[in-house]
């Protein structure tokens, strides 16, 4: 092959080779990309997790009559292209609240981010007794394995970052800012795996359970 790494749109070229050693009779010589010749714009990128693998190859086989086949491959990695659909892309809302009135707020710029981009959020919180205490406010961006295995389903973290948030103010928008690595696992969903990102605003309550608004973002 001319290279073992592809970007979306790339076609797949190289060279097949057959060597016999003696003569042999073959019904015929099978040429076989797995998936597409040219890559597919839609195509996850290579992967390889925890509990779930995305793999291309490339493999031929000689068709030999009333013998076992022969089989050669190669594998290749494939880079997804950036996300770009400003119909999908849009602001996110989310808010939760808890018995004692006490309401956490996330707002995020937008819902799809390419790997090394800087998401941007508010928070904003809101309490009618005053006597909540407030021990911590922190902000996370995770990421999630699910994969189906064994008959079950197999949750894993691959990544996680926290960040302190200190200078709220009650009924305030409070903003912050969340850089994703250069290099991360970009989402995807796949029939029997998938990889989450999440971001979570959690408020920790002395003698209490935490308040947590969660919602889901794209990396690509």
């Amino acid at each position: 092959m001319e290279k073992l790494q592809y970007h979306n749109g790339e076609k797949v070229k190289g060279y097949l080779t057959i060597t016999l050693n003696k003569d042999t009779v073959s019904r015929a010589l099978k040429f076989i990309v797995e998936g597409k010749e040219g890559t597919p714009y839609n195509t996850f990128s290579s992967y390889r997790g925890k509990n779930a693998w995305i793999t291309y190859c490339v493999k031929a086989t000689i068709d030999k009559k009333m013998r076992m086949d022969i089989n050669s491959s190669i594998k290749f990695e494939v880079i997804s292209s950036q996300y770009d659909n400003s119909n999908t892309n849009r602001p996110i809302s989310v808010s939760s609240s808890n018995r004692n009135f006490l309401v956490l707020k996330l707002d995020l710029d937008k819902s799809v981010y390419n790997a090394g981009d800087i998401i941007r959020g508010t928070i904003n919180i809101s309490k009618l007794n005053p006597n909540i205490d407030i021990r911590g406010i922190e902000i996370m961006l995770t990421a999630t394995e699910k994969a189906i295995a064994s008959n079950r389903i197999v949750t894993t973290k691959m990544f996680e970052d926290k960040y302190k948030i200190t200078n709220w103010k009650e009924k305030q928008n409070c903003p912050f800012e969340i850089d994703i690595p250069q290099i991360v696992t970009r989402s995807y969903r796949g029939r029997y795996s998938e990889i989450i990102w999440e971001i979570n605003a959690k408020i920790d309550l002395p003698l209490s359970q935490d308040l947590n608004t969660v919602t889901m973002i794209e990396i690509t």
